[in-house]
């Protein structure tokens, strides 16, 4: 074992651990752009009486297409199942 192997591993180390702490603030960063965007969304729909329903009836039928969507993939998974030439959706 090298006397410079040991300062290698630990500056190695220091270099994983900033680039992770920087990945994590981005991420955070990223979730409070997100999550600050939606708030301003939902003011301004809020806001403005004409969009606020239509907002209630575009969120009831994007309801309605996510729940056919869950009912055509359990059909799907069931089907793989008992015939294993259909393939399943992932």
């Amino acid at each position: 074992m090298s006397v410079h192997e040991p300062a290698e591993y630990f500056a190695a180390r220091r270099i994983r651990r900033r680039e992770a702490r920087h990945a994590r603030r981005r991420r955070i960063n990223a979730q409070v752009d997100v999550s600050i965007g939606v708030l301003i969304a939902l003011v301004a729909l809020l806001a403005a009486p004409g969009l606020a329903i239509v907002a209630l009836m575009a969120a009831v039928a994007l309801a309605a297409c996510l729940v056919s969507l869950g009912i055509e993939r359990r059909r799907r998974m069931h089907a793989a199942r008992r015939d294993p030439k259909v393939r399943p959706v992932r």
